[in-house]
């Protein structure tokens, strides 16, 4: 013990002694926040650890005055909250701690009071529903001090298995229970996948019960055994000999029963009624022999001893084995869902790839159709009426030409594709297939083919493009849109109400 102790310190000195002398004209509480804080990454620091430190190097100053004040304990509590959202070894250790105390406090805390017009919970489901928390709580710890997280992932059916609740229901209504209780909220939910859980934080009273329990707190924290009674009793709420006990064994009410025993509050807090006390005491004292005193009471190798000799284990491993094939039948549903969905996003993408191809082709089919009855466009939009009698003509063709022709024209722009290495076979066939004629008479295709002639007969794009809406617009060949507001806004006249 004597070297563990120095090796804290020599740990901290090296770690604190540098962040001293920089943080020497800073005042004395963002010096101690930063000492405090660099502490938190030190396994086993704690703030007495950082008060010696101080009082050998920085004695008779400001920042010796302020240990033990209640700001120097508030800037305890801000350094932890503060590394609670690191991912380092530092922070996980303070997000264990903080878990534990908000999972210790409403354990240990009495039903909320019932509202008029609210629904009273049964006792039974008030019992359950507690049990239950206590089994997300550990998850949520075995989280924290693994990733540093103080949410947990848990879906119904995982917590089913893992409480022994028997049905996806039971677990759903006990966390219905304990949501309704003000123990838990959601952070994140999504249909069809397991919700993100946080324990909500400790209020007023609870925090001043918790703060006397800092054993149990920091037993919990680590996940130690043997250390504190009633930590040994919550982390060993999810133990086979509870969750799948056989008739007239151990059970979830029994652990209630024995929770709120040994941490001093009434059973009803926990809903174990008076009549129901009577057999959890039996079975209490039948298998754990001084589980209500004092006693050295080995609590996991007693119940390892029980769950060895009623068949629990057995039971645990087949509804695992049975919770291992439903996430595995999950997973794959999961698998062939995306595949699912990848596939169908591929053909669209391929529809859409092929329709934009049929309409660039449909284009150039319309353009060859306008070259060839109106001839070579002028050279500029300096001579807008060259350029308007020859898009009347152009136009016009396009209108009335007839299927043969069009699907003639689409030939030979699907040879120039072929020639320079262009297009796409599938569909150049799919275009001929469908007879896409009345694809090529649409405005828009006539537009653009009629853009794409000037273009490349030198005209700039962005005049092209002026022109041909200009053009399309004042002689009707595409309809004129209306302004939707401001004084210019167009409104229907009698005659296109009435039609």
């Amino acid at each position: 013990m004597p070297h563990r102790r120095a090796n804290v310190y020599e740990q901290l000195e090296a770690a604190l002694l540098p962040l001293l002398a920089a943080t020497a004209p800073k005042l004395p509480e963002p010096r101690a926040l930063a000492l405090l804080l660099a502490a938190t990454h030190v396994k086993g620091a704690t703030q007495e650890h950082v008060a010696s430190f101080i009082r050998r190097h920085a004695h008779g100053t400001e920042l010796e005055a302020l240990i033990g004040s209640p700001a120097w304990y508030a800037l305890d509590r801000e350094a932890r909250r503060y590394a609670a959202h690191s991912s380092s070894r530092g922070g996980q250790g303070g997000v264990a701690e903080f878990v534990a105390e908000r999972a210790l406090a409403k354990l240990i805390a009495y039903p909320r009071v019932i509202l008029d017009g609210e629904k009273v919970p049964a006792p039974r489901a008030l019992s359950t529903a507690r049990h239950a928390f206590a089994v997300l709580a550990l998850a949520s710890l075995d989280t924290a001090r693994n990733r540093g997280f103080d949410t947990v992932i848990m879906g119904r059916d995982r917590l089913a298995f893992l409480a022994g609740l028997g049905s996806d229901n039971t677990a759903r209504k006990a966390l219905n229970l304990a949501r309704a209780q003000r123990w838990l909220h959601v952070t994140q939910m999504s249909r069809g996948r397991a919700w993100v859980w946080k324990i909500e934080p400790a209020r007023a009273v609870e925090a001043a019960t918790v703060a006397a329990r800092h054993r149990t707190v920091v037993a919990l924290a680590r996940g130690d055994r043997g250390i504190d009674r009633l930590a040994d009793i919550i982390l060993a709420a999810d133990h086979a000999a509870i969750t799948y006990a056989s008739p007239g064994g151990l059970s979830p009410r029994a652990w209630c029963l024995w929770a709120a025993t040994t941490a001093g509050l009434d059973p009803t807090a926990y809903g174990i009624g008076v009549t129901g006390r009577r057999a959890l005491r039996k079975a209490l004292d039948t298998h754990l022999p001084g589980w209500s005193d004092d006693s050295e009471l080995d609590v996991f190798a007693t119940l390892d001893e029980l769950a060895a000799s009623t068949g629990a284990n057995e039971c645990r491993a087949e509804a695992e084995a049975r919770d291992a094939e439903r996430r595995a039948a999950t997973a794959a549903n999961r698998v062939e869902a995306l595949a699912e969905r990848r596939r169908r996003a591929a053909e669209k993408k391929a529809e859409q790839q092929a329709e934009r191809e049929a309409y660039r082709l449909a284009v150039k089919t319309v353009a060859r159709v306008m070259v060839k009855a109106a001839g070579e466009a002028p050279d500029g939009p300096d001579d807008v009426d060259a350029a308007a009698a020859w898009l009347t003509v152009a136009w016009e063709a396009a209108d009335q030409a007839t299927g043969d022709e069009v699907l003639a024209a689409r030939a030979d722009a699907a040879a120039a594709d072929d020639e320079h290495g262009e297009g796409s076979d599938e569909a150049t066939a799919a275009w001929l297939r469908n007879g896409q004629a009345e694809l090529a008479a649409t405005p828009r295709v006539a537009a653009n083919a009629a853009r794409r002639v000037l273009v490349r007969d030198g005209w700039d794009d962005d005049d092209a493009k002026r022109f041909v809406g200009r053009w399309s617009r004042e002689t009707g060949r595409v309809p004129d849109p209306r302004p939707t507001h401001g004084p210019e806004r167009q409104t229907e006249t009698e005659e296109e109400r009435a039609a």
